[in-house]
């Protein structure tokens, strides 16, 4: 009986492992390439004054976003106001022309 017990608590914690969502159900950034394997292989703008970015992890390059009005300012690897980074936005209504 011990033994049936066992068998079954076993198939069911085995069962219970593969059913988890893969974390490769996370969008990606089309196009980008990661320059390494890297557990935390960097953080790349998809684009100048965009708050959309690429967090590469083992290789592969995950879409996040800042929170808007945010825009992710590669530099510092941070979001931050357009305002902060007039090089790049250069349309920020904030930033002198």
């Amino acid at each position: 009986m011990k033994a049936a017990l066992s068998i079954i608590l076993i198939a069911t914690v085995i069962s219970g492992c593969h059913s988890q969502d893969p974390t490769d159900s996370r969008p990606t950034c089309p196009g980008v390439e990661c320059p390494n394997e890297k557990p935390e292989g960097g953080m790349f703008a998809s684009a100048d004054c965009s708050g959309d970015f690429c967090d590469c992890s083992y290789g592969v390059p995950y879409l996040l976003s800042c929170e808007a009005p945010l825009v992710f300012d590669e530099a510092n690897q941070v979001c931050n106001w357009c305002y902060n980074m007039c090089d790049k936005c250069k349309d920020c209504g904030a930033c002198k022309k």
